[in-house]
């Protein structure tokens, strides 16, 4: 099997179905936003701004734990992978920024706090509510083109200090529509996700890094019928009439990457129908995605 890239699985997918390739989900992402702007603009949260350039990366140098609204705006002319992680004692700068410009996830990422991975489009400016603990994290970001399993091009690393202590009911602080929680190899759905603009919270209870890729769907299928239905797409054997198919539509939405304890938040503006919702990322050291190990969900958006 070929390897999945941390910065661009969709492509794995994308590809076996036939699908148009876009960098990550992005592309159709950028389509969930509500008319008008970001629902999450709204909140009034602290806002932790995050600048790219083809220099490097601009951040702050500290700022204070809790609920805030994380703008990263991709200054340059190429597609962008950023992270806002909080590394292993011993890992140094150096060593987060190559590691993250490899396409597969290094062994230590694990032992990380990864708030956030995702990309960006060229002038895009991405905007995710984050649950931000304390800690000592580090703002990477690499450029890299969007239809290649290859090793990115490094841009820069920042540090940056985050201070104070979480409120005990910080994980609850923004109210959501519904609550998608990655769990041990499979996906949980609390409260209905509604047709139309919403914000939906994104929740990692597992101890490894997880995302959701979502497709829209002909009918909804059960857990099995979906599962096998992916399995003959990645093994390249022919499906069935009438088995689950992702078809040749792009998602229609990318969740970022989390790791284990790490919650969002995030715009979405569904039409009414059925989605189902894939995992692709691989364990650390590993290449078998995590929907071959039962992650993918169908589910019903309700008119």
């Amino acid at each position: 099997m070929t390897k999945v890239s941390r910065r661009t699985v969709i492509l794995v997918a994308a590809s076996a179905a036939g699908a148009a390739i876009v960098p990550f989900g992005l592309a159709s992402a950028q389509d969930s936003t509500p008319v008008g702007g970001s629902l999450l603009d709204s909140l009034g949260l602290p806002e932790l701004e995050i600048t790219i350039t083809d220099d490097g990366v601009q951040a702050p140098d500290s700022f204070e734990a809790g609920p805030v609204l994380l703008v990263v705006n991709n200054a340059t002319a190429s597609l962008v992978s950023f992270m806002l992680a909080e590394p292993p004692d011993g890992t140094t700068p150096e060593m987060v920024l190559e590691s993250f410009a490899r396409p597969v996830i290094d062994a230590w990422w694990a032992e990380a706090n990864i708030p956030v991975v995702y990309d960006a489009m060229p002038g895009q400016t991405v905007k995710i509510a984050v649950l931000l603990p304390a800690g000592e994290y580090q703002v990477a970001a690499t450029a890299g083109s969007p239809d290649e399993m290859s090793e990115s091009t490094p841009i820069g690393i920042a540090p940056m200090s985050v201070t104070g202590d979480l409120a005990a009911d910080a994980a609850d602080a923004i109210e959501s529509a519904a609550t998608i929680e990655f769990g041990a190899y499979e996906f949980t759905i609390d409260g209905a996700i509604p047709a139309g603009p919403a914000i939906v919270k994104v929740t990692n209870t597992h101890v490894v890094l997880h995302h959701a890729i979502i497709f829209a769907t002909d009918k909804l299928y059960s857990h099995d019928e979906a599962h096998a239905g992916v399995m003959s797409m990645m093994q390249g054997t022919p499906s069935a009439e009438g088995a689950f198919s992702l078809g040749d539509a792009p998602p229609v939405l990318a969740t970022p990457v989390i790791g284990g304890g790490a919650t969002i938040w995030i715009d979405v503006d569904f039409q009414p129908g059925f989605y189902a919702a894939i995992c692709f990322v691989a364990d650390p050291g590993q290449e078998v995605p995590h929907v071959m190990m039962g992650m993918i969900q169908v589910f019903e958006v309700a008119g």
